[in-house]
């Protein structure tokens, strides 16, 4: 993995990890995010790994704190996001 994907990997992570934080419309605003960087990474040449990696760490990393369902629940959120945001 190049220096330039993680960069981009770790900036999709923390962004989904203070959008998970907030709490507030986190599948609609990963999706958001998750449009924007496919868009850049495709126009780049580069591949979408680094994009959906750094979208999963940042929730998981983000959701460590939270109990049980809650935990589940922003998970899922994510996840949808993510498919909402690969088919932008």
């Amino acid at each position: 993995m190049s220096q330039e994907t993680r960069s981009d990997s770790e900036s999709v992570q923390a962004a989904v990890e203070e959008i998970v934080k907030s709490g507030v419309g986190v599948a609609d605003r990963v999706a958001g995010l998750i449009g924007r960087a496919a868009a850049q990474a495709q126009e780049s040449g580069k591949d979408l790994v680094g994009v959906a990696r750094g979208a999963v760490t940042g929730a998981v990393d983000a959701v460590k704190s939270e109990q049980g369902t809650e935990r589940a629940r922003m998970f899922e959120e994510v996840i949808h996001g993510l498919g909402q945001g690969f088919s932008l």
